[in-house]
């Protein structure tokens, strides 16, 4: 028997879906209108050195007794003059403190010649002190002015004073060693190579799908970079509900974030985001239909295209909980247990039969199940965007030093083309046997017009292009029965 007091879909009406989208909660904060922007297009070519521009302010006392535990690092991060500088005053004192100590032993032994000064009687001066202690500093060998003898028999204080100086200064010759090599070998120079265009374009596609679009490429063509990825950032115009700036990541379909976002840079590539239901950026558009339907995302950043290609769920059944990955199987769900309950005399109250799809005779109610969610246009996008800035950070490897490296590169709002997508910036010819990237098209982008298909939904065309959105098929049960019943 059917249950009598099943709820009804009524009371799935007014649920709160609360992080639906996996966002932080938003405040109507907005960040400073003079923010300056995070990186900034500091280099030739439209690109930029690869550096973050925040700067500290308040308890900077603190925070040098922090970095005093990472000095290496810190010191490496200085100008090469000023660094070249300070290890050149670093081992002249050296060399100044030990004449001192050598011109005090000296005096120590008085009556005592020890080789250092004109004879016994005349004690060491400064600058036959700084002499001597340069020679031991430099292992250039001793031309000692009162004494051929250079083992010191009578002086065993300056046996130990020039132990300690050879010591000192074989160290300091380690140090100068690794530093030098170090700030030789470092390989973040190498991020300039990696060229990022010089906007970034949006588009709708032939599937109904808005995509942000970047293009990279790696000018060194005889080592290319190993291990290479991509990853996107969007720093959001409006603070959290604490105060704090949202900078949060994009999923990325082009190349597949899930793996690795793996890039081969000896040719340009274009990194795509796809601004799904999920994404930051999606604007706060009113689909009380498809979004009744959605599961929570439990604070995660999720892409629809997974649920479409059947690797998770998203919509779910308000009736019986069954969850699908998109509109179409939750139709073909609710169609099917419709004509059940039908036959089995079930009330209509709190079952199936509740559900209004849409294209039904009776589908003006607010409940309607849609065959596909509603997706907002580029003019949408455009007057309600939340975007401060997009970063795109691509890491890899140099296979000559083997370090890692990053590049950056940001996008502000007045650097997005609408309606648009990048100029081809390859050809290749027969006759040379080679193929040619064009850097003059390599910023180069195309505007396109903006059209409907044959199903209303809108879409982007390059000029003089025409192109149709592919109308997506729904499968009707009944039709299918009654297909499957006349083949019988």
């Amino acid at each position: 028997m059917p249950p009598k007091n099943k709820p009804s879909f009524g009371s799935f009406r007014n649920v709160d879906v609360g992080t639906f989208r996996g966002l932080a909660r938003n405040s109507s904060v907005a960040l400073d209108a003079t923010f300056p922007r995070l990186i900034e297009r500091n280099l030739p070519f439209h690109q930029s050195k690869n550096k973050v521009h925040i700067h500290h302010e308040h308890s900077r006392s603190d925070l040098y007794r922090l970095l005093k535990y990472n000095w290496f690092h810190v010191f490496l991060r200085l100008k090469t003059p000023v660094s070249l500088l300070i290890l050149l005053i670093i081992w002249t004192s050296i060399i100044l403190v030990f004449a001192g100590l050598y011109m005090a032993n000296d005096r120590i032994n008085e009556g005592i010649d020890c080789g250092l000064g004109n004879s016994a009687d005349e004690p060491m001066n400064i600058y036959t002190a700084f002499a001597f202690s340069l020679e031991t500093c430099t292992t250039v060998g001793y031309g000692l002015p009162g004494d051929s003898n250079a083992f010191f028999e009578n002086c065993p204080g300056a046996k130990v004073l020039i132990y300690l100086q050879m010591t000192i200064s074989m160290m300091f010759n380690a140090f100068l060693f690794s530093f030098f090599f170090t700030r030789l070998a470092k390989s973040e120079s190498r991020a300039v190579q990696v060229i990022f265009s010089d906007k970034i374009v949006v588009r709708v596609t032939e599937r109904r799908t808005i995509v942000w679009q970047a293009r990279v490429y790696d000018v060194d063509q005889g080592h290319g970079i190993v291990e290479s990825h991509v990853r996107m950032y969007a720093l959001l115009k409006h603070k959290d509900a604490d105060g704090h700036p949202q900078l949060v990541q994009l999923r990325i379909v082009s190349p597949n974030d899930e793996l690795g976002g793996v890039l081969f840079l000896n040719i340009p590539t274009v990194v795509t985001h796809e601004m799904d239901y999920y994404s930051p950026l999606y604007p706060s558009y009113k689909d009380p239909a498809a979004r009744r339907y959605r599961l929570s995302s439990g604070g995660l950043l999720l892409r629809e295209v997974d649920s479409l290609t059947g690797n998770r769920e998203e919509i779910f059944c308000p009736v019986c909980g069954e969850s699908y990955g998109d509109f179409r199987r939750l139709r073909m769900h609710i169609k099917y247990n419709q004509m059940v309950e039908k036959k089995d005399e079930w009330p209509l109250e709190g079952s199936h039969r509740e559900l209004k799809l849409e294209g039904d005779k009776d589908d003006e109610e607010e409940d309607v199940v849609p065959k596909s969610p509603l997706r907002p246009s580029l003019e949408e996008v455009k007057s309600k965007l939340p975007l401060q800035e997009l970063i795109v950070v691509v890491e890899g490897i140099d296979p000559l030093t083997s370090g890692t490296f990053q590049a950056l590169h940001s996008y502000m709002p007045e650097d997005i083309e609408w309606h648009a997508r990048f100029v081809p910036c390859m050809t290749s010819t027969r006759a040379m046997k080679a193929t040619f990237v064009d850097l003059e098209k390599f910023h180069q982008v195309e505007c396109s017009k903006e059209g409907k298909s044959k199903d209303g939904y809108l879409f982007s065309a390059t000029e003089g292009e025409e192109s149709v959105a592919p109308r997506e098929i729904y499968v009707d049960i009944h039709e299918s029965k009654r297909y499957a019943a006349e083949k019988v």
